[in-house]
């Protein structure tokens, strides 16, 4: 009989200890946000940027849009604008756009880079950097940052010095966001100025490719 007593009151305990481990749960609806106009956005240079903005629902109520951005107009580069939304049970959601500012010049300005044995690139930017210097933001054509969505760490950017003949050098040195050497050779700008061309290669692993870019603005 004590025996089973025993039994019984751990039993018990066991019973006890299952229904004070039970968690409620419930049902949330997240946010969606909708970014108004282009995702990828060009700006002039010393132009005002105008967000276009974003809109949230929850369900069918709109709700309240946080905005964060980076955007300097007085430099060209590639900035971000966030656009997050939080639903009253605290869950969040966000969406960003892209916005890139580009310096207008005859050699500088925004270009479309293409890897041209696979076709695939992203926007390139080409901006003054006195005489005849100019950086361009990246070596591989936007290949691994925009076509294989690998990111911003994977970016090359160089510095050239064009010369009379539309040839062009690079800097002899530079490394990628992969930590291997870049080298980029046989560079030339077309005669109108509207495209460029180059080879690229990473040395430490004999692996390369060739780039060309097209003037968008």
């Amino acid at each position: 009989m004590k025996y089973i007593t025993y039994m019984i009151i751990m039993l018990g305990l066991v019973f006890w200890g299952c229904e004070d481990d039970a968690s409620p749960s419930f049902v949330t609806t997240y946010p969606v946000i909708s970014v108004l106009g282009d995702v990828v956005l060009p700006v002039e240079m010393g132009t005002a940027f105008v967000d276009p903005g974003a809109e949230a629902m929850v369900g069918d109520i709109a709700v309240e849009v946080e905005v964060m951005s980076d955007v300097n107009t007085s430099e060209p580069g590639y900035y971000s604008v966030t656009y997050s939304s939080t639903n009253e049970d605290g869950f969040s959601r966000s969406e960003s756009r892209m916005v890139i500012v580009y310096e207008v010049g005859e050699v500088a300005g925004l270009y479309s880079g293409i890897r041209t044995n696979t076709g695939t690139g992203g926007p390139i930017l080409i901006s003054s950097l006195g005489g005849n210097r100019y950086s361009v933001s990246d070596a591989a054509g936007g290949y691994y940052v925009f076509a294989r969505g690998d990111g911003f760490g994977n970016i090359a950017p160089f510095t050239l010095t064009l010369n009379d003949d539309n040839t062009f050098v690079a800097d002899p040195a530079f490394n990628n966001g992969f930590g291997l050497a870049v080298e980029v050779s046989n560079g030339v700008r077309s005669a109108d100025g509207q495209t460029w061309s180059w080879d690229l290669l990473f040395p430490a692993v004999n692996f390369g490719f060739s780039i060309v870019l097209t003037k968008i603005y």
